[in-house]
């Protein structure tokens, strides 16, 4: 399976990476110890999602695969009968007839 690129540009414009005083950590937490360990446990809380988000796209893609080959298939299979390419059709007949 391919590596999937991410474009760095179109996260960091959905998401702005933030710097530690624009957090606003000292409104929620007494110290920055206490923010550091709530952003540890949400990443780890964080990782199982991750990975089944993973697990359902390698899932989706074979999908996605299966059916392309099938597609690829079938419209091989198609091609003889709406093609006007008399040496096609005579190569597909005079294979029916053995």
């Amino acid at each position: 399976m391919e590596s999937l690129k991410i474009d760095d540009k179109i996260i960091t414009k959905q998401y702005p990476i933030r710097k530690l005083q624009d957090w606003g950590w000292r409104e929620n937490f007494n110290t920055l110890e206490e923010a550091t360990e709530f952003l540890l446990d949400y990443a780890a809380d964080l990782t199982p999602l991750a990975k089944q988000c993973i697990k359902r796209l390698e899932t989706k893609e074979r999908i996605i695969q299966q059916l392309t080959n099938l597609n690829k298939s079938l419209k091989n299979k198609l091609k003889g009968v709406f093609t006007n390419d008399k040496s096609y059709r005579r190569k597909d007949e005079e294979k029916r007839a053995f």
